[in-house]
């Protein structure tokens, strides 16, 4: 999971500054023109996860090796905050790009690619007007 992105179609690498500058919901990728989106929860589950077990572990030794509960406050606000602003730094390699989805092809979708300017063309006003009379 540590790595990375790549096209799902060409298997070109993204780069870190790609993968945070490209906030699309789908993408097309540069090199060949394939539609992808970003599948991020599950990345980001594990990225936290992992993060937390650590924060905690971590925690838990600078409370015991402190005798002051007080006097350990401070480093266990720091690590804290600092392993927050590493998930942020790392969490472009646990996003993966997945291939979109191909749309169910019903009477819908035809209606809607025939569309012109916002209107239906009159020979799809036809054709639906006679399978509603026919199917009376």
């Amino acid at each position: 999971m540590f790595k990375l992105p790549v096209c799902p179609h060409c298997k070109t690498v993204y780069y870190y500054n790609e993968v945070i500058k490209n906030n699309e919901k789908i993408s097309t990728c540069y090199n060949c023109k394939g539609r992808f989106k970003k599948s991020k929860v599950k990345g980001y589950l594990i990225l936290f996860l992992i993060i937390a077990v650590v924060t905690v572990a971590v925690n838990i030794l600078i409370i015991n090796f402190c005798r002051d509960i007080l006097a350990a406050l401070i480093p266990v606000f720091i690590f804290s905050i600092i392993m927050a602003i590493l998930g942020f730094l790392i969490s472009p390699f646990f996003v993966k790009y997945v291939p979109v989805g191909e749309v169910k092809k019903t009477e819908n979708t035809t209606i809607d690619r025939e569309k012109v300017n916002g209107k239906i063309k009159r020979s799809v006003k036809n054709r639906l007007k006679k399978e509603n009379s026919e199917s009376k």
